[in-house]
């Protein structure tokens, strides 16, 4: 079935990592968005997969990391570092605007992080990309700017250190620093987040303090 298998190349296309000076391809040319529209019709992202906390002692600490926090006015001025979030729930956001499945992952994001920051949870998203000109008008055109860090990454270390180059990635925290979810499968997990963010914090975070 040709439909079919053009679908799932765009797929396969949609979450494979960029590559500098990769062609681009016009698929599906009747569709004015063809990321959209694979990320409505066939994306894993897209499938609700409730995530469930790793118990106490699997959880293995995170990988630490210092990276430089984007200023929508200027070049970076500071570091954050995985030792600083220490004491609160985290919820990371590996990303790229390179890749069709991030875009509505950090819309969702968005729209769901002013709730989360009220129970206490800390959000921090990594940009996995060389270079991040031109995000304050990616951001104004999706939602405007993140109530939230945005820490660049520009050879993508952090995410190596996990052992993909493969994006949307999402990860949560405990207070220790140590990744306390599994099988958080992006967007449609994000609805389940509530209720294990509130069991992390009974174990004893505290509010962000800002």
């Amino acid at each position: 079935m040709p439909a079919t298998r053009h679908l799932l190349l765009i797929a396969f296309l949609a979450c494979a990592p960029a590559r500098a000076g990769a062609a681009q391809v016009t698929l599906i040319p009747a569709v004015k968005d063809p990321a959209s529209f694979v990320f409505a019709h066939w994306n894993p992202w897209a499938v609700r997969v409730p995530p469930i906390l790793i118990p106490e002692p699997a959880r293995q600490a995170f990988p630490r990391f210092a990276l430089p926090v984007w200023l929508p006015d200027g070049p970076p001025v500071r570091t954050a570092s995985l030792p600083e979030l220490g004491g609160h729930v985290v919820l990371l956001d590996f990303w790229s605007r390179s890749c069709p499945a991030c875009v509505p992952l950090h819309e969702a994001i968005m729209r769901d992080a002013p709730g989360w920051k009220a129970m206490g949870v800390e959000v921090v998203t990594i940009l996995s990309e060389e270079d991040p000109a031109g995000l304050a008008d990616f951001f104004e055109a999706h939602g405007g700017l993140p109530p939230f860090p945005v820490l660049i990454d520009r050879r993508g270390a952090v995410l190596a250190s996990l052992g993909t180059a493969y994006f949307p990635r999402l990860e949560v925290l405990d207070i220790y620093g140590r990744r306390a979810v599994s099988r958080l499968d992006g967007y449609g997990g994000l609805p389940d987040l509530p209720p294990l963010f509130r069991t992390l914090l009974a174990a004893g975070a505290r509010p962000v303090a800002r």
